[in-house]
């Protein structure tokens, strides 16, 4: 049955944008649609505009034309205030998590309360910040007062994660989650992605060029090439796919690990 326009959390229509006066092309009539409730990787790699994608999506770029909605309302571009009250929709965990190296954990997670929530008090601050600890697997009692340079990379993920839902977003944008990370930590982030979107029955965006990752996790994925997304559908079906781009992006990675194991 397809889906209306109400069952998908963002959609992108005919999106255009250029950088450097025209000369640079990065999507030429870009055409996503993504449903509420379900986890979607964007793959494609480096330098095709997956996370200019998620800077259009948050509002901070404005397409050259076309047209981005999110639950059925476009991005308000030129009013401030509207388009602030939108980006509370989303949570987003950045590369290498982005932590304030400078605050504490308690300090990081609790940022984006104080600084949109004005009416809510330290203590209502302080109870959101520790659910939200032990909602991504850690104890706050150990951890609270600790700086980011006293934690591991997988704990850096889970306080960059925790700092993401602490405003209790509908939409969660994930820019290369796994990047830079051993394989037991990627393997911890995979299993967060899946565990955080069905404890807060979020709608999940994954920025990624990590294959198995995606087909661990998604419940769909796209492969973004030539300005276009040129694959959409199932972790299954993307490994049946026979357009060359993907193909060889897929070929590359098991060669890879074929040569891993021997």
């Amino acid at each position: 049955m397809a889906q209306t326009q109400q069952e998908f959390a963002i959609e992108i229509r005919d999106l255009h944008k250029s950088f450097g006066e025209g000369r640079y092309h990065v999507y030429s009539g870009l055409d996503v649609k993504i449903p509420k409730g379900l986890i979607t990787f964007i793959l494609g790699p480096s330098g095709v505009g997956k996370s200019v994608l998620l800077k259009h999506t948050l509002g901070l770029l404005k397409p050259d034309r076309g047209d981005i909605l999110i639950f059925g309302r476009a991005i308000p571009y030129d009013k401030p205030r509207e388009l602030n009250e939108m980006r509370k929709h989303f949570g987003m965990l950045f590369q290498y998590a982005a932590l304030f190296d400078d605050f504490t954990v308690f300090q990081n997670v609790a940022f984006p309360l104080v600084e949109h929530r004005k009416d809510i008090t330290l203590d209502e601050i302080k109870k959101k910040v520790v659910d939200k600890l032990r909602a991504v697997g850690l104890d706050p009692e150990n951890t609270l007062d600790k700086y980011p340079s006293e934690l591991s990379g997988g704990m850096k993920k889970r306080v960059g994660l925790a700092r993401a839902i602490v405003l209790e977003p509908q939409i969660l944008l994930y820019d290369e989650p796994t990047t830079g990370l051993d394989p037991v930590t990627r393997a911890m982030v995979d299993d967060l992605i899946l565990e955080t979107n069905a404890k807060f029955g979020l709608t999940s965006v994954v920025i990624s060029h990590d294959i198995l990752s995606a087909l661990y996790s998604a419940d769909q994925i796209g492969f973004l090439h030539g300005g276009k997304i040129v694959f959409w559908g199932t972790p299954k079906e993307f490994t049946q796919c026979n357009h060359e781009v993907v193909r060889n992006f897929l070929d590359a990675e098991m060669k890879h690990r074929k040569e891993l194991e021997q």
